[in-house]
């Protein structure tokens, strides 16, 4: 009986090692971008001016953005502004997936660039992991100072209407 015992249990931890070999492959295949850091098909070159870069300019967006909300909405709707504006914005600004990845639906592909957040999230992934797919770099910035232009002014002059009254 304990000859049986002891094949079985050779067996189950011969299992036991391939499936831990299974799993550890399947995750250093999925994640190599996160985990090798030394690998020869990483493009470092510019990511942390792109970063920074990145950061300042969805800083400063979404800054105009909160100060364009904050004086055209009434403090007393700001819960119907989180459900109508900023869950919608964030459902449809490429934080989940990358804004290539809608190019299966060409017609959303265009819409979604009405979202300030899809330039901050595409940026940043452009400057986080170059090699996963990303939106081209020229409309990344594009997008943020022409969105950070225009709420910074809706921003200043609602502000300025609503400090004289």
């Amino acid at each position: 009986m304990s000859q049986l015992q002891t094949k079985a249990t050779a067996h189950d931890q011969a299992c036991q090692r391939k499936n831990n070999q299974a799993s550890n492959d399947r995750l250093n295949d999925s994640h190599h971008y996160l985990l090798d850091a030394d690998s020869p098909n990483a493009d470092r070159s510019h990511h942390p001016v792109l970063l920074v870069l990145i950061a300042f300019l969805a800083s400063w967006l979404f800054s105009a953005f909160g100060l364009t909300i904050g004086t055209v909405a009434d403090p007393q709707q700001i819960g119907l502004v989180f459900n109508v504006l900023i869950a919608p914005m964030i459902m449809f600004g490429c934080a989940y997936y990358p804004w290539t990845a809608l190019k299966v639906v060409p017609i959303v592909q265009k819409l979604v660039l009405i979202n300030p957040l899809v330039y901050a999230s595409e940026g940043f992934r452009a400057a986080l992991t170059s090699q996963l797919p990303h939106m081209p770099l020229w409309l990344i910035f594009g997008g943020l100072l022409g969105f950070c232009l225009l709420f910074t002014y809706l921003g200043l002059r609602q502000f300025g209407r609503r400090a004289v009254d």
